[in-house]
């Protein structure tokens, strides 16, 4: 009986013979020894845009990420839009903040 097998690209081949010609279970064994590697992480961006409750896009509101390594924060455009690039793998907070200045005339008799 002959036991072949594909490891890694390279062929083994084992021979086994029964003495009393009984079907038998027979295996290859071949030990693989590799190294630990980290897999290459790739920043991610965070984009999007703010709106209010009825729809409004919403120009200079803050927008800020953190977790206990990495704070960054930006302000939304014109158009309402943010981003945020070269973020990496974790858990963070999104905090957005939008001062609202009104102007108050009091008007007296």
């Amino acid at each position: 009986m002959v036991i072949a097998a594909l490891l890694n690209g390279e062929k083994h081949i084992n021979y086994a013979n029964p003495p009393d010609k009984n079907p038998f279970n027979a295996y290859y064994v071949d030990a693989a020894i590799g190294k630990k590697t980290e897999k290459e992480v790739k920043p991610a961006t965070l984009k999007g845009f703010i709106r209010d409750k009825k729809g409004n896009l919403l120009e200079g509101v803050k927008v800020s990420i953190r977790n206990a390594d990495y704070k960054k924060n930006t302000n939304t455009n014109i158009n309402g839009y943010y981003e945020i690039k070269n973020i990496y793998p974790g858990t963070y907070t999104l905090k957005t903040e939008k001062t609202i200045t009104r102007l108050l005339t009091k008007i007296s008799d």
